[in-house]
């Protein structure tokens, strides 16, 4: 389950408008993500209190990338990575075209070895919206 967290801090991070040269730099704060399953259905929005890091920062918190393909044209973003954290392994495409710094629309699919609770690949359509400053006192992923 912590991957999966790790994986949605990753959208949010490289879906947002570049600033850096190592491929965007995330705009802290609170971010709503309302995340699309396979089955069509859209999840409720869950808020996420995020400082600002950079793709760089993201893939640091990995154990291990061999492939961290990051690539940018205009607005649209394309991602392909595999990382390890522990003994769990995810490979990740994404296609995140950003709005404006503050929402992107991503599709994302991701494969997990070993599956995590029973779940081997995911394919989601999310869009996210930064909402403001984080709340006081609020955690950060």
């Amino acid at each position: 389950m912590k991957l999966m967290m790790i994986l949605a801090a990753t959208v949010v991070l490289i879906a947002s408008r570049a600033e850096a040269d190592d491929g965007g730099v995330r705009r802290a704060g609170e971010w709503q993500v309302t995340t699309i399953g396979e089955n069509g259905k859209a999840n409720p929005p869950k808020t996420f209190c995020f400082p600002e890091r950079s793709v760089a920062d993201i893939f640091k918190t990995m154990d291990s990338c061999s492939k961290q393909d990051i690539n940018r044209s205009g607005d649209t973003t394309i991602v392909d990575a595999i990382c390890k954290k522990g003994a769990e392994q995810i490979s990740l495409q994404m296609t995140i075209k950003s709005t404006s710094d503050t929402s992107y629309h991503a599709e994302t699919h991701s494969t997990y070895s070993p599956p995590i609770g029973g779940t081997s690949q995911i394919h989601s359509v999310s869009d996210s919206k930064w909402l403001g400053p984080c709340p006081a006192g609020q955690p950060t992923q």
